[in-house]
């Protein structure tokens, strides 16, 4: 009876006993801490200083947005130093009527979305200049589309630009600027694990403009059936390298069935500022299918002037354009293209790549099925001056058939072989 009774008792105490935490562990919801998880409702929250001076989840955005002005005003009319931020988290899909009322907010804006969507209404205009971030979740933003002459764009004009793991759809502007652009004042702008469908604009960029801006990051991307007359995906101009950093870096990318009424079809890179040997543009294990340019390089355009451009384990596949290089156009600047494969392009003059100028190297690539009007199936070079010189080293040609015959074409300089 004396151990049956003390046997209880030890159950007993086992029960009441606290549970002791397990150490080096958190839980997780989505890959996000709980700290983290979406609110009940769609909320709007402004910090200073790192603590909530207003938070508003029963109006509309842009209600809280002018809320969020007059607080500023009255924090800082008092002087002293301030560090403000705006965090909206979502719990819910949005329809944002009038955004606009968001530009020049006093403060960086972090949208969390929590892999729900916002639709924009048409002729919503975003103008940023403390910065965005935008955690997609795998959310969407998308526009109405109910009419076909509006403006639906994002421009960030200062501060940080930051995009992960979001979805856009069906945004267009007829202005010369697309869904995202960007102006001198923005740093380092990153999109991580974003997709662009159906997105256009009248001049630059089909999806994203970037001028003189500081190390553009972009890591596993899509771009699908964008458009614009300079970059049917991306317009990029005199960007900076900083940090002994590449200035831009695209790696694991895709575009498909983007065009360009001029010239890139899928990307237009120019630099207008003095030349900078230092200045690298990077592609790694990118794809350009089925891209399309009237005038210069079906795939991508290059003019930056003594700027390299460094295309490594990347594929090229059926694009094209009516004039110069299929694939690549490359003019000015020093390109290295290394274990890529260029196939089934077209063009007059170059189908597979069009270099002119600053002694280009090709290292083991593959450039087949390609067919130019005039000359250059494979390749066409021409040069600035005869000092100049295209370096191929092991080499795979093969099915290239322009119609005069010849492959490959020179039309100066000199040409280096190594098998």
């Amino acid at each position: 009876m004396v151990k049956i009774l003390s046997l209880i008792l030890s159950l007993i105490s086992c029960a009441s006993a606290p549970i002791a935490a397990t150490s080096g562990t958190e839980n997780v919801t989505r890959g996000k801490s709980l700290a983290a998880e979406e609110p009940a409702k769609n909320t709007v929250i402004m910090y200073h200083n790192n603590e909530v001076v207003y938070s508003d989840s029963s109006y509309k955005w842009n209600y809280c947005f002018e809320q969020m002005k007059a607080k500023h005003k009255e924090i800082t009319d008092g002087g002293g130093q301030h560090s403000f931020r705006c965090v909206i988290e979502m719990a819910t899909d949005e329809f944002v009527d009038n955004f606009e009322s968001a530009s020049y907010l006093p403060m960086p804006i972090e949208i969390n979305m929590h892999g729900h969507t916002i639709t924009l209404n048409y002729g919503d205009y975003w103008n940023i200049d403390h910065g965005l971030k935008i955690n997609g979740d795998g959310g969407t933003i998308k526009t109405t589309r109910e009419k076909t002459d509006y403006n639906c764009s994002i421009f960030v004009d200062g501060g940080d630009l930051e995009v992960y793991s979001t979805k856009f759809e069906n945004f267009h502007t007829n202005m010369k600027y697309p869904l995202f652009a960007t102006g001198n004042k923005t740093t380092k702008p990153v999109f991580n694990n974003c997709t662009f469908t159906q997105c256009s604009s009248a001049t630059y960029g089909g999806a994203i403009c970037l001028e003189r801006t500081e190390n553009l990051r972009m890591v596993n991307c899509k771009f699908d059936y964008c458009s614009s007359k300079y970059g049917g995906a991306i317009y990029a101009e005199d960007i900076i390298g900083v940090d002994n950093v590449d200035a831009i870096s695209v790696r694991f990318c895709s575009f498909t069935l983007c065009s360009a009424s001029h010239s890139g079809g899928a990307i237009y890179l120019y630099n207008n500022k003095t030349p900078d040997k230092n200045l690298v543009f990077d592609f790694y294990q990118d794809v350009i299918t089925d891209c399309f340019a009237n005038s210069y390089g079906g795939g991508i355009y290059l003019d930056c002037y003594d700027a390299g451009l460094n295309m490594t384990a990347s594929k090229m596949d059926r694009c094209a354009t009516y004039h110069y290089g299929g694939g690549i156009y490359s003019h000015n600047d020093r390109t290295s293209i290394s274990q890529c494969e260029i196939f089934y392009g077209s063009a007059e003059y170059g189908a597979g790549v069009y270099f002119n100028g600053r002694s280009p190297e090709l290292y083991h690539v593959t450039i087949h099925d390609c067919n130019a009007n005039k000359s250059g199936g494979a390749y066409y070079a021409r040069y600035v001056s005869g000092e100049e010189s295209l370096d191929i080293y092991y080499p795979n040609f093969y099915n290239n058939s322009p119609s005069d015959g010849n492959a490959t074409a020179m039309a100066s300089g000199s040409l280096v072989i190594l098998f």
